[in-house]
């Protein structure tokens, strides 16, 4: 077992019998619709941010400016990712930063910004300039990848705007962003682009060959009595393999998570294997990429200058993702959300069974069920699709 890839995760958490129960099914989101990040709790820490502000001569524009907070922000998604990202995953690191606010974009630390934008006087953030376009190049207040210039970029709302996005998806209240769990979905998505600048965007994507779309799939998992028990199975026995003692504890619950998806698999409906197996692949990563980060935060980057609210301490964020997997139909976002954590899951049980797992999945493309049981020794077969390949488009859905 390569035991200094194993972070110390806590006991699984134990759930009252009405989670165990719960019953009630959240219809996914629209295509193109923003994807909530994880409510992290804060901890009495906060993220040293190194960055060059100045306001000078920024209030003579008319236009909803980049606020204070907001520069911040973008600071810190670019110090967090400058000191973590490379050890998180092998390439990866800054990437340039579209963010949407009002009438306007502002690209962050772009090499070439393309035709449009203008440079804002005097304002920098870690060395990098920033530049304003009157209008939009996204298509709305979505967190997503773009192709900005001929490089694909982090695009996102401002905080406010995509607060106020996500509450007229999922409704007022049910995701709360500050601080952190914004910087967070920054990073998400920084990772998103990694992927696609990696592979040269969404048509070079691993994908899984599959002829009915990905809406089509998750409405008619929709309509499964059992599909909250089944998530739960498979949540549970991958929350076991991230709090074994022996290595041999670690397989046998990674050989039962299989089971149980080979079982369901043999009963889902038309198109799931490809389903899960894309979303986990495209999702799961990102999610394990940034919930691996979060968890890299030290105590010795604390002071925040900036104002910033405090991140949450290293075993906060592993007890959120242990939750959230121990009960998969309590992730906030819809059904399609869940495959983000069975796929981070799987990765980080690969961290402890087969080190070199990663440049496997990304750049290589392989299926992470696949090689979690080439690490445990089972089978990933069951349901009637193909395995993930490179090349062809990938659902617009299933590209963000």
């Amino acid at each position: 077992m390569a035991t200094s890839e194993r972070w110390p995760w806590p006991p699984i958490p134990v759930l009252s019998s009405a989670a165990k129960s719960r019953g009630a099914r959240r219809r996914p989101p629209p295509a193109g619709s923003p994807k909530p990040p994880l409510r992290v709790n804060r901890a009495p820490c906060r993220l040293t941010v190194i960055y060059v502000l100045a306001l000078l001569g920024f209030s003579s524009f008319g236009f909803a400016q980049l606020s204070a907070a907001d520069l911040s922000r973008a600071a810190g998604v670019e110090q967090l990712l400058t000191t973590h990202a490379a050890s998180v995953w092998p390439g990866w690191g800054p990437h340039a930063l579209l963010v949407r606010k009002g009438g306007h974009e502002y690209l962050i630390a772009h090499p070439s910004p393309p035709e449009g934008f203008v440079p804002l006087k005097d304002v920098e953030i870690a060395g990098s300039r920033v530049h304003v376009l009157t209008g939009h190049l996204t298509p709305g207040p979505v967190a997503t990848s773009w192709p900005v210039g001929g490089l694909w970029s982090v695009a996102v709302p401002a905080l406010d705007d995509f607060q106020e996005a996500i509450d007229g998806l999922l409704g007022e209240g049910v995701v709360l962003l500050d601080d952190p769990s914004y910087i967070r979905a920054v990073i998400h998505e920084a990772f998103h682009a990694f992927q696609m600048n990696t592979f040269g965007g969404p048509g070079g994507l691993p994908r899984a060959d599959e002829a009915i779309g990905e809406r089509e799939v998750l409405a008619a998992l929709e309509q499964r009595s059992d599909l909250n028990d089944r998530h739960l199975q498979q949540g549970l026995a991958l929350a076991r393999a991230l709090s074994p003692d022996t290595e041999a504890e670690v397989r046998q619950a990674a050989l039962q998570f299989l089971q149980f998806r080979a079982s369901w698999r043999a009963v889902a409906p038309a198109g799931t294997r490809a389903l899960e197996r894309q979303i986990e692949w495209i999702e799961g990563l990102a999610r394990y990429a940034d919930t691996a980060l979060m968890s890299s935060v030290g105590v010795e980057e604390a002071a925040s200058a900036s104002g910033l609210e405090p991140y949450p301490q290293p075993e906060q964020v592993r007890e959120e993702f242990l939750r959230q997997l121990s009960d998969p139909a309590s992730i906030p976002g819809g059904l399609r959300d869940r495959y983000f954590v069975l796929g981070a899951a799987q990765g980080f049980v690969l961290d402890q069974l087969m080190p070199d797992w990663k440049a496997r999945t990304l750049p290589g493309g392989e299926a992470l069920e696949d090689l979690l049981a080439e690490a445990a020794g089972g089978s990933s077969q069951g349901g009637d699709d193909d395995a993930i390949s490179a090349g062809g488009p990938v659902a617009a859905e299933g590209g963000r």
